[in-house]
């Protein structure tokens, strides 16, 4: 089974250090306190990394776009302007230029890659304007303010918090408990994992830069040693959450090895969040999200692309893999122009519905060789793995970040 896009790095801008940074510094005596500077800038801080995690794994989750945002002076100016002066008359022909000259920064490194060019300038806007609108909400918060209309609406701001937090203390009553695990081939941001989960498979000796060192390793010492920690490591009465930062094939496999018939209960972390689809409820009548298209050919194998993330998964792999006559069946949302994964249930009710379509296969293709190359993320990856038992044996793919081709990876039957 291929799998694609180890890319994603999450995006992370600093708001608080943006606005308080040297060129505003005259701005902070009439603020008094330097603790209370502290504690706008974390609070800042943690109010932006919420909104941020709904682009984790996205097409504009990138370095490249990571780095525009810390390090360009255009945006610092924008967002600083805003905080201390509030809007201007020009604030929105400053942000469309911003977005551009993103589109443009992105378009540049997909197509280094041999990606397409990003076509998705509506979610570089939302993502802005997301900031924008968390900034103009810390403004009214922090500064001396008179307009009446501002205080007013802090209140109703107050009054929605307050409502939050008692939901929050309602879902909190009945939330399931999980036993955390971990496994990994990253090291970076990954630190305090193994401290942090009561069973941990670190992987990473075997990779650098999320590349396998030695071939050979992928069906010898890796899957081994991911069997062993599925079967011998979990145990079957708990409910496990696990915590993946690894490479998808990894992800995917022990997601084979932890399925429903394993009596392991184990559910993926994606962006901080559970993904148990347990009690999703499956609904024959709603309508089909994803395209499908199978191009059939005299080859022994078939090659199954699915692509949540609109990064032109077939066309890579025609281009970066050795297809020859192999068939090949392309997976994609009919409207692939945001993160298209969206919660345990989404993820459930798209992997129910691709299930279907690789099941409805005739025999002639379903007797080939399945060959899995992915673009989604890793919590979506590893609950296909736990399906993937029905579908005999198949190879992931896994993208070479030095070459941008395409190798065959773990075999699993």
């Amino acid at each position: 089974m291929g799998i694609l896009w180890n890319g994603a790095t999450s995006i992370i801008i600093k708001v608080g250090d943006i606005l308080f940074e040297d060129a505003v510094s005259e701005k902070l005596d009439s603020l008094k306190d330097r603790r209370k500077i502290k504690r706008i800038k974390k609070d800042i801080h943690l109010t932006t990394s919420g909104f941020k995690k709904k682009y984790d794994d996205s097409s504009i989750d990138t370095r490249v776009f990571s780095e525009f945002l810390n390090e360009n002076f255009r945006v610092k100016n924008y967002y600083k302007e805003l905080f201390w002066n509030g809007e201007s008359a020009d604030s929105e022909e400053k942000l469309q230029f911003l977005v551009s000259k993103a589109e443009e920064l992105l378009s540049e490194d997909r197509k280094s890659k041999g990606l397409s060019i990003l076509d998705n300038r509506d979610l570089l806007e939302e993502y802005f304007l997301e900031i924008r609108s968390q900034i103009k909400l810390k403004r009214t918060s922090y500064l001396s303010l008179d307009n009446q209309l501002l205080a007013s609406q802090m209140k109703e701001d107050f009054r929605a918090v307050i409502k939050e937090e008692n939901n929050l203390v309602s879902v909190s009553k009945v939330e399931k408990e999980y036993e955390q695990i971990g496994i990994r081939t990253y090291i970076d941001g990954t630190e305090k994992l193994s401290e942090e989960c009561s069973h941990f498979l670190d992987l990473s000796d075997y990779f650098s830069d999320g590349n396998i060192i030695v071939e050979d390793a992928w069906n010898s010492e890796i899957i081994a040693e991911i069997r062993e920690f599925s079967q011998n490591k979990l145990e079957s009465n708990i409910d496990y959450s696990l915590n993946i930062s690894s490479v998808q094939s990894v992800a995917f496999t022990i997601g084979y090895y932890t399925h429903s018939k394993s009596n392991k209960t184990v559910f993926p972390v994606q962006n901080h969040e559970v993904w148990d689809w347990s009690t999703y409820q499956r609904d024959t009548a709603s309508e089909e999200e994803l395209n499908y298209e199978l191009i059939e050919n005299t080859g022994e194998n078939l090659i199954i692309t699915i692509d949540l993330m609109n990064i032109g998964l077939s066309e890579s792999i025609e281009e970066s893999y050795s297809i020859e006559k192999d068939s090949i069946f392309k997976i994609k949302p009919k409207k692939p122009d945001r993160r298209y994964v969206i919660d345990a249930e989404h993820c459930a009710k798209l992997l129910y519905e691709i299930d279907g379509k690789l099941q409805a296969l005739g025999l002639q293709i379903k007797s080939k060789r399945w060959k899995f190359a992915i673009a989604a993320p890793n919590a979506f990856v590893f609950i296909l793995g736990q399906h993937a038992t029905q579908y005999g044996k198949v190879t992931l793919l896994h993208h070479n970040r030095k070459t941008f081709k395409y190798q065959d990876s773990i075999v699993l039957s």
